[in-house]
């Protein structure tokens, strides 16, 4: 979407070649949604459907840092229940 802070949105499919029957959903959708909110800052979140490994929402922060860095955090939510949910801190260094 136009703007200097529009939102981007981004979607696709997935598919787990031989997981055994039993194990969880073998395939599904993939939604993306970035919103800047600043130079630095953008909200984003991830969702992957399914009740398997890969089901998740995950809606987080990206923080640009000095020299080519930055630092992601966020909470991963499972699809399956409260059990699975986890808090993430990533950082990383673009070339």
């Amino acid at each position: 979407m136009k703007g200097t802070y529009g939102p981007r949105l981004t979607g696709g499919a997935y598919g787990l070649l031989g997981l055994a029957d039993g194990l969880g959903t073998q395939g599904g959708a993939i939604v993306g949604y970035e919103q800047p909110l600043g130079k630095k800052v953008t909200f984003l979140t991830d969702w992957f459907s399914g009740k398997n490994a890969f089901g998740y929402v995950t809606p987080g922060i990206s923080i640009t840092l000095p020299k080519n860095s930055l630092l992601n955090i966020g909470y991963s939510i499972g699809n399956q229940g409260r059990g699975n949910n986890a808090l993430f801190v990533y950082y990383g260094i673009t070339l």
